[in-house]
């Protein structure tokens, strides 16, 4: 979650001229389910109900990875911040993936 709350927050600091909300609200939307995913697959009765929502976590995952190498190309993201989101959306697909 607190992933979710960290590229959340960079949203609101997207340095963009033009209101692109919907790409915006996307991100955020996108971001927000993997821990979503999560919690609906701890919730189930089976461990095989139960890894099938960590392959959709894993996969919700790409989405905001994807939206945030737009903002980069647009220039939209600083360099830093888009290096720390990558470095740790590895990190959660490694504990996805385990």
């Amino acid at each position: 979650m607190a992933f979710a709350d960290d590229v959340i927050e960079q949203s609101e600091d997207l340095e963009t001229n033009i209101n692109y909300y919907r790409m915006i609200k996307q991100f955020e939307a996108a971001v927000t389910s993997i821990p979503m995913n999560f919690a609906d697959g701890k919730g189930r009765d089976s461990r095989k109900e139960y890894f099938h929502f960590l392959h959709i976590a894993r996969g919700s995952l790409y989405e905001p990875l994807t939206l945030r190498a737009i903002f980069h190309m647009r220039q939209w993201i600083k360099p830093g911040r888009f290096l720390e989101l990558e470095q740790r959306s590895t990190e959660i697909a490694k504990m996805l993936n385990g």
